[in-house]
């Protein structure tokens, strides 16, 4: 998976996370911390074809990024990524996430 975000080279721990507010309880699928300071939020989508990005789902994502963001209290730069299993379609939903990674991407 680091191979095909580009960052095979850095060193890197991962792990899931959830939150601890009661008032907005979030879960994020994979974490990569980079000793680059940057964190790879990876939202991980499984669909039978591509996957559709809607503004819903966006904003799900955009809402787990500013939650961990502010109980961790980050420094880091936080970027999404999204792996899918097919790749993702949605128009300006699906360009708004930089990073996309299919299953292709891993083999």
């Amino acid at each position: 998976m680091k191979a095909a975000i580009g960052i095979g080279g850095i060193y890197t721990e991962s792990y899931s996370w959830r939150s601890k507010n009661p008032d907005n309880k979030v879960q994020i699928d994979l974490l990569i911390n980079r000793a680059d300071k940057v964190v790879n939020v990876c939202e991980i989508k499984y669909s039978s074809a591509e996957y559709i990005l809607n503004k819903d789902e966006y904003l799900k994502i955009q809402n787990r990024i500013a939650v961990y963001q502010s109980e961790m209290k980050t420094k880091s730069a936080v970027w999404p990524v999204l792996i899918t299993v097919f790749g993702v379609s949605g128009g300006e939903y699906a360009n708004a996430i930089n990073q996309q990674i299919t299953i292709a991407d891993l083999m």
